[in-house]
């Protein structure tokens, strides 16, 4: 959330292992640039030290070395400040979205723990791609084979659903539920759908 003028970035982030890495890019980008500033630093001391033994002088830095260093330096702290953007939970925050499934409960999961390991701030879980509760054993339009297919997802779904919300509560992050819709969510109007059931 930027305050000068008022806008929000929204960042879409893949599955948890690529959330996790992308998280800790800028602390790894800015030990790589400190790094390379240390060997830079080695080099031009062995450089000077050659210098002064074949009488040669101390080496003088180009003006492009100069500028490589200033941005290097000017890289470093916009990584710097990105990480203290991403874990200030003034400006930052985390929505985790999952699906009622026990693959993706044991993923939430793993992510939820590095989150707080990161302190980065979650506010809320969405859960997506809910059945409905009710039992479909009495619908007549539909043969045998499907009710047990709809009852063992539903039955799948309840238990996830029961695991999820026991790890919403564990790490105090509100739970909220999306149904799961008979057509696919597009356009400016499905997204209004999505956005009344996550901000009713």
């Amino acid at each position: 959330y930027n305050k000068m003028n008022d806008k929000h970035t929204n960042l879409h982030q893949a599955p948890t292992g690529h959330t996790l890495r992308m998280l800790q890019l800028p602390k790894f980008l800015q030990q790589l640039v400190a790094k390379f500033k240390t060997i830079r630093s080695k080099t031009d001391s062995l450089g000077g030290m050659m210098g002064m033994l074949t009488g040669a002088g101390e080496p003088v830095a180009s003006t492009k070395e100069v500028e490589g260093d200033d941005r290097l330096s000017a890289f470093q702290s916009r990584m710097t400040r990105l990480e203290e953007l991403l874990h200030n939970p003034k400006q930052s925050e985390f929505t985790v979205v999952t699906i009622p499934t026990e693959v993706a409960t044991a993923e939430t999961q793993r992510l939820l723990i590095a989150l707080q390991e990161e302190k980065v701030a979650v506010r809320r879980v969405i859960i997506n791609q809910i059945l409905p509760a009710s039992s479909v054993g009495d619908d007549a339009s539909l043969d045998a084979k499907t009710k047990t297919f709809i009852d063992r997802v539903r039955r799948e779904q309840q238990k996830s659903l029961g695991d999820l919300k026991l790890l919403a509560n564990q790490y105090e992050a509100p739970l909220i539920e999306v149904p799961y819709f008979d057509t696919e969510v597009r356009t400016v109007y499905g997204l209004r759908v999505i956005s009344n059931c996550i901000f009713p």
